[in-house]
């Protein structure tokens, strides 16, 4: 195209439009004369995205508020607003920290440090590709498990069994066994503990005496100490007849319970009670008194004192396991005499006769 063309083109042109924001306050702004219609226009719409500026708001400003909004501070918004601070006293009381749920089980430190101290007797071996280091030992392979078991199988068989493994009961001697029933049954226990307490620290110091020797053996090579306990030996039990009677569970626990309140009841003596199942019956009125007491709380015999024999029957079936002999103790040892208290101890010695003598 030739200037001359060129020009024709521009002249014929209209006048183009000029595109400008409005003029804030008195400002106004004119284009000048050398500025373009693109370039106003492109000003015109990059002016339009911006948001009116207040007076005072720098970028300092902003930066302030925006930290104290952030923070919880009180601060004032751009249109003159007051924000109050936030309360963050409480947040740290609301957090409730529990302890972590897991479902695998845990070793006590004690077993763990039980299981080091076996660890450290098996022989140890210096591995191939760390010999330089000779703090780092290994197990020999002896010791590996080539034959990988499941816990799940050998749970099963042990239930199917019904084996339990569990740390062994802490055994007792005879007398602490013996000071142990006294105390249950009887009313002033003071003076057993006592016993009991005398009783715990002699063993004490005998355990002790014998660690002693024990140590001194092996600091000094020219002393020698052989030892030997027999408080560890559980006592033999004194087999008071050929018979074993299996009492049923709620029987016994019925008749340990009676047992405890009536002595307190009657005020017998602890000694008369244990002889009295060792077969010993003293006729004492505290005895037949604590007797019919007995009677009275499990069933056997009413408040008149009559025996309650259809009771009795079905207990005594289970303790003999014979229908004919069960009648024919009931029939001899459950007899009605002058008082209550009277057949209470008749049938008690009968009773304790009359097993016994059944596989003589």
């Amino acid at each position: 195209m030739s200037d001359n063309s060129y020009n024709r083109a521009v002249d014929s042109d209209p006048q183009p439009r000029i595109f400008s924001r409005k003029p804030t306050g008195s400002q106004t702004n004119h284009p000048s004369p050398s500025t373009s219609a693109h370039e106003v226009d492109k000003r015109s719409r990059v002016n339009r995205g911006h948001k009116r500026k207040l007076k005072g708001d720098t970028g300092t400003t902003r930066t302030e508020r925006k930290i104290k909004r952030n923070i919880g501070k009180s601060y004032i918004t751009l249109k003159g607003k007051s924000v109050q601070k936030k309360k963050v006293s409480y947040i740290a009381s609301l957090i409730e920290i529990k302890d972590k749920k897991t479902t695998r089980k845990r070793y006590n430190d004690s077993d763990k440090q039980h299981t080091r101290d076996i660890t450290i007797y098996f022989h140890l071996q210096e591995p191939m590709l760390l010999r330089r280091e000779k703090l780092t030992m290994k197990l020999t392979h002896i010791l590996s498990i080539h034959i990988y078991v499941s816990r799940k199988i050998f749970d099963k068989e042990f239930y199917n069994i019904d084996i339990k493994i569990k740390q062994p009961n802490k055994d007792t001697c005879q007398t602490c066994d013996k000071l142990a029933r006294e105390i249950d049954l009887e009313v002033d226990k003071t003076t057993l503990k006592e016993h009991l307490d005398l009783h715990h620290i002699k063993g004490d110091y005998a355990y002790k005496s014998k660690v002693n020797d024990k140590d001194l053996s092996n600091n000094d090579p020219s002393r020698q100490t052989i030892t030997f306990d027999m408080q560890q030996c559980l006592p033999t039990p004194i087999v008071q007849s050929s018979l074993s009677i299996n009492f049923p569970k709620d029987v016994m626990k019925k008749l340990m319970d009676a047992t405890q309140k009536c002595i307190k009841q009657s005020k017998v003596d602890v000694t008369d009670v244990m002889n009295m199942n060792k077969g010993k019956f003293d006729n004492d009125p505290k005895i037949k008194t604590h007797l019919l007491c007995v009677n009275k709380v499990i069933g056997t015999q009413n408040d008149k004192g009559e025996f309650q024999i259809d009771l009795l029957r079905p207990t005594f079936q289970k303790m003999i396991k014979d229908d004919k002999k069960t009648e024919v103790m009931l029939k001899k040892c459950f007899k009605q005499l002058s008082t209550p208290e009277e057949s209470a101890f008749e049938s008690a010695k009968c009773v304790n006769d009359f097993l016994p003598s059944q596989h003589k």
